[in-house]
């Protein structure tokens, strides 16, 4: 008599398997969503696991959570997170991911740096880049000692942040990215910088904060040099600056176009209206262009400007008074005319 063979174990073993490889398969899949060609995730010092889940969740990251959830706790992620920009790319698997995360492999950030008027302005743009929030940058900015080292005091800050790009890693700290940041401007004020400051009988940073004033003052390069060219001769022979663009930065508002007896009146040692000679520190960080304008130190009988009727962004020069007042009519007319009252 033979004797029967029970096909429930080889029917289980079959299930068993099958589920094994769709399990696996789950978590070999591609888990990347449609978010393009990659997406990042930024990681501060002390990410956790939840830190981890939250962006991926709102950034869409993945297709399914759940397996890189279970997988990364099988793999023990948590406790091997590095903080850091890292990059999701179209097709990653579970396993990509995780080990991408537990690598350390963070992708540079970069901060790039056009004009910023105010320290808070500063900290707020790099606190975008960087795990450091504003805060932390603004306290550093109020700091004499943290400032002591690289040779200025809390109201030159934005003399040595020059408008560049700067590589940075996401968790670098504040006093690597200002190091890097003055290593840049120490390139830049080579031998040749350094001797025509002298030569103005200026400091560095009454250079940049001249060169402030007119990189506020005008977009165009080919003007450049006139524009300082008069706050050059007003120094020369003891006369007020009289910069609009100071009177804004004392008053702290950058969007009036038109200055007011108001603004001129406000008391503040960066209202050139107010007070005699170079402010204590620039109002914005000045493009290297604007620096060489001053440095040129172009000869010129100029001691007056005035934006031109045409609203193009140039500007009417005068040798004096009269010659000024009746350009600066010209712009008044045209302001009325436009409406521009503040």
């Amino acid at each position: 008599m033979k004797k029967k063979i029970s096909i429930v174990p080889v029917v289980f073993a079959l299930f068993a398997a099958v589920l094994v490889l769709s399990g696996c398969a789950r978590f070999e899949a591609a888990n990347t969503a449609d978010f393009g060609e990659k997406a990042a995730i930024y990681l501060k010092n002390e990410a956790s696991m939840d830190d981890v889940l939250a962006q991926m969740k709102e950034n869409n990251i993945l297709n399914d959570l759940g397996s890189f959830e279970a997988l990364a706790e099988g793999s023990n992620l948590s406790s091997n997170i590095h903080p850091g920009k890292y990059i999701i790319k179209q097709g990653m698997n579970n396993h990509d991911i995780i080990h991408l995360l537990k690598s350390g492999k963070q992708e540079v950030v970069r901060i790039v740096v056009n004009k910023l008027r105010t320290k808070n302005h500063i900290a707020k743009h790099l606190a975008k880049k960087v795990a450091t929030d504003s805060a932390t940058f603004i306290q550093l900015f109020a700091d004499s000692n943290f400032l002591k080292p690289y040779g200025i005091n809390t109201n030159e800050v934005q003399s040595i942040i020059l408008p560049l790009t700067y590589d940075v890693y996401y968790n670098t700290e504040p006093k690597e990215i200002f190091d890097k940041m003055f290593k840049a401007y120490k390139r830049f004020w080579n031998d040749e910088r350094k001797a025509k400051a002298k030569k103005l009988k200026l400091s560095l940073t009454e250079v940049i904060t001249i060169a402030s004033i007119v990189d506020e003052e005008t977009n165009k390069k080919d003007e450049m040099a006139n524009v300082a060219s008069v706050y050059l001769n007003r120094i020369r022979k003891g006369m007020k600056l009289q910069a609009d663009p100071t009177a804004r930065f004392a008053y702290g508002d950058f969007s009036i176009k038109r200055v007011l007896n108001k603004h001129i009146r406000y008391d503040s040692p960066w209202n050139t209206y107010k007070v005699e000679g170079i402010p204590p520190g620039p109002i914005c960080t000045p493009k290297p262009e604007s620096i060489d304008a001053v440095l040129e130190n172009k000869q010129t009988d100029y001691i007056f400007f005035c934006a031109k009727e045409d609203f193009s962004g140039y500007h009417n020069f005068a040798k004096n008074g009269a010659e000024h007042e009746a350009n600066a009519q010209k712009f008044r007319k045209a302001m009325d005319e436009r409406g521009i009252r503040r």
